[in-house]
């Protein structure tokens, strides 16, 4: 920036302008002295002395026309940089007045008060002009060297204080254009999730609604195809949006409380099934050392895990995978805090250093064979890197090619001295449920394993009835006790008798909930399979909603008794009870798109609810009007009236009416972070991202409609 090196004088004795000026521009009033400078120089082979800054002066006899020549001044492309202001003027304003206008009305001006005079006193004078760094003093007679040192410095304090002032204003201009882009990346985030989501739903929905009809073997395969390959689209999808959020630093951690050895095996049970299908051991062990109950963000520790196990599966074709979790060298911190390291090894196939130098990085890989041969992109790695940093740990690996590897991550948790109070858990998740399957012909009942594992449970299968005090028996020392007891009813009574006998004398007996299937029951079958002890009846051929409603109820009917408690009959869960309890549940979809409307609208009537659908807000309210509602799901974004409006008119509209609360649960493509927390500030009760799952659906409907779940 250019010097600003233009001063006012305001002095009420014109002799002491002149003094000011011969001060200032002493060295430079005579032409004479700079013609003897050079001859001096010629002659002595001196060179001439340096010339000081060249000052322009202006001169105002009054306190009022010097501050209304500064502001005019101030409003301009030339602006004093220093004031010299005489405190005493009469009659019209003082120095210490004038200066007071000034510093309140121009933002950049350094004052030098100069008086002979202790008109005021030091206390007087910062009541008045305050402690401006912008404010010195003068006492007169002054010395013409002071003078000089004063406007030097001066002019250049004004010249950084300008600098400063137009550096803080372009980092606010970068700082506002930083976050506008920030909030246009977030909406087109937004957007994108939305558009890409919408159709993906169709997609998955209704290769969901296909695999409950009636298909060939060729059929089905096609339909898996299709099913597969939507998965992986959301897979890929749901990782380019988790990494777009975290680079844009719209990733917030939890900070709640969890059981970490019951995060780890619940993990482990989730991919128990995949591994056993590919003949490969799994196993986790926790070291001492670490505590049970920490505080952190287990749903991010669960995403790494997912990750690494998932990775140390696909390139594993023998031997096993080990997690170990332990407190990592460097574990000690303050605040009780502790770094834990959670470390995943396989046997397989091994990654060379060149390799490894490559990993943890976006969109990459070890090579292109590696893509080519087992998928994936190596977007998650990158995440995995990303998030264990935000927790307070790193990242890192150990390979050997043809040795196997060890991927690991730490993360800085806090440990909970007492555990807390669980929570009432009101869910219907079987993720991980160990369950026997007695079947009394091989391969009978594979149909309906299949509809287990689809419920996310690990069925065991075992041939007719003596297997089954074993089986009950090595699970329960395992730590792993059957949850669940399925039996072909195609047995003899004197077989059934015998399951009765036996598990009746395990200790497991109390949790075990016991469900009876047969291809043909003749009437009054049901009594009788309640008579021998069990939970629930159902004929087959049986669909996965059904089955999932069957659980469900199982174990509320479990919840209720207590786990531990002694089993008692309760009323039989059957198909015939199942769909009792859905037929008078009648549903409003709030849904513009024709495919999600009958994706939506099949799901439910296949669980035996009732629904009706309106393409946008304007629509919901009328239909509230005219007919009522046991719970609305609302899209958000549709025409004339999207959800968000349409719920606050709802919610108005209750306040105002005798209209009980209708549970809104916010159906919606959108998944950025702030989706959810602004569909719950309009009024929304719950939120689900599509593609929505039959399952995650229907479990959403029950916990909000209270009368499905008695």
């Amino acid at each position: 920036m250019e010097t600003n090196q233009r001063i006012l004088i305001v002095d009420d004795n014109e002799s002491i302008h002149a003094d000011f000026k011969k001060a200032l521009g002493g060295h430079a009033v005579s032409s004479a002295i700079e013609e003897l400078d050079a001859f001096e120089a010629e002659l002595f082979g001196i060179e001439p002395r340096a010339k000081g800054p060249s000052y322009t002066i202006s001169s105002a006899m009054q306190g009022k026309e010097g501050y209304e020549k500064a502001l005019a001044a101030a409003g301009t492309d030339e602006p004093f940089a220093l004031a010299f202001v005489d405190v005493r003027m009469p009659p019209g304003w003082d120095g210490i007045q004038t200066a007071s206008r000034m510093l309140q009305e121009i933002d950049n001006l350094e004052i030098v008060l100069c008086s002979a005079f202790s008109d005021y006193s030091w206390d007087e004078i910062t009541k008045i002009l305050g402690n401006d760094d912008r404010v010195l003093f003068l006492r007169k007679p002054f010395d013409p060297v002071e003078v000089k040192q004063m406007a030097l410095a001066l002019t250049r304090k004004w010249v950084l204080r300008a600098e400063s002032r137009i550096r803080t204003a372009e980092l606010e201009s970068s700082r506002l254009m930083a976050e506008a882009a920030s909030r246009e990346k977030s909406e087109f985030l937004s957007n994108m999730s939305h558009e890409i989501r919408t159709p993906l739903n169709g997609v998955i929905g209704m290769a969901n609604l296909l695999s409950q009809t009636s298909m060939t073997a060729e059929q089905r395969d096609y339909v898996k195809a299709i099913a597969y390959s939507a998965d992986v689209l959301l897979e890929l999808i749901n990782d380019i949006l988790d990494f777009s959020k975290i680079e844009a630093g719209k990733v917030v951690l939890e900070k709640v409380t969890f059981d970490l050895r019951t995060t780890i095996e619940d993990i482990c049970r989730l991919f128990k099934f995949k591994f056993d299908e590919a003949k490969l051991s799994l196993s986790y062990s926790l070291a001492p050392g670490v505590p049970r109950w920490v505080e952190g963000d287990p749903t991010r520790i669960r995403q790494i895990l997912l990750n690494y196990l998932s990775n140390a599966l696909k390139f594993t074709s023998e031997g096993g995978v080990k997690l170990t979790v332990a407190p990592a060298e460097d574990a000690a911190a303050a605040d009780g805090r502790l770094l834990v390291k959670f470390a995943v090894t396989d046997t397989g196939i091994g990654i060379s250093k060149q390799g490894m130098d490559k990993l943890f990085r976006t969109f990459s890989q070890v090579d292109a064979s590696t893509t080519r041969k087992y998928g994936g992109t190596g977007l998650g790695l990158a995440i995995s890197r990303k998030l264990a940093l935000l927790m307070g740990g790193d990242v890192g690996v150990e390979s050997e090619i043809s040795r196997g590897s060890i991927f690991w991550f730490s993360a800085s948790l806090r440990e909970v001295k007492a555990p807390p109070i669980a929570p009432k858990d009101d869910s219907a998740n079987f993720d991980g449920f160990p369950a026997l399957l007695c079947e009394h012909r091989e391969g009978n009942l594979a149909d309906f394993r299949g509809l287990l594992m689809k419920l996310g449970v690990v069925p065991i299968t075992v041939l007719g009835t003596k297997m089954i005090p074993d089986q009950l028996e090595h699970h329960h020392k395992a730590g792993r006790p059957i949850e669940i007891l399925v039996v072909d009813y195609s047995f003899t009574k004197a077989d059934h008798d015998l399951i009765t006998g036996l598990v009746e004398k395990h200790p497991s007996a109390a949790r075990l909930m016991r469900l009876a299937l047969a291809t043909d029951a003749e009437p009054g079958f049901a009594q009788s399979v309640a008579r021998s002890g069990f939970d629930a009846f159902l004929s087959l051929p049986v669909d996965e909603e059904t089955l999932r409603q069957c659980l469900v109820g199982m174990l509320r009917n479990r919840r209720r008794r207590g786990a531990e408690a002694a089993w008692k009959p309760e009323k039989l869960i059957t198909k015939h009870s199942l769909r009792e309890d859905k037929d008078n549940v009648r549903i409003l979809l709030a849904e513009d798109n024709r495919v999600n409307q009958k994706v939506v609208v099949h799901m439910l009537r296949k669980a035996g609810m009732a629904c009706d659908v309106a393409e946008n807000g304007l629509e919901v309210l009328e239909a509230l009007g005219e007919q009522q509602y046991d719970l609305i799901l609302m899209d958000c974004q549709m025409p004339e009236m999207d959800g968000f409006q349409a719920t606050q008119a709802v919610r108005e509209q209750e306040r105002d009416g005798d209209r009980p609360r209708i549970p809104i649960v916010a159906l919606t493509a959108n998944a950025i972070k702030g989706d959810r927390e602004r569909c719950l500030s309009v009024g929304m009760d719950d939120y689900l991202t599509k593609p929505v799952r039959q399952k995650n659906l229907l479990q959403a409907i029950e916990q909000w409609l209270p009368r499905l779940q008695e």
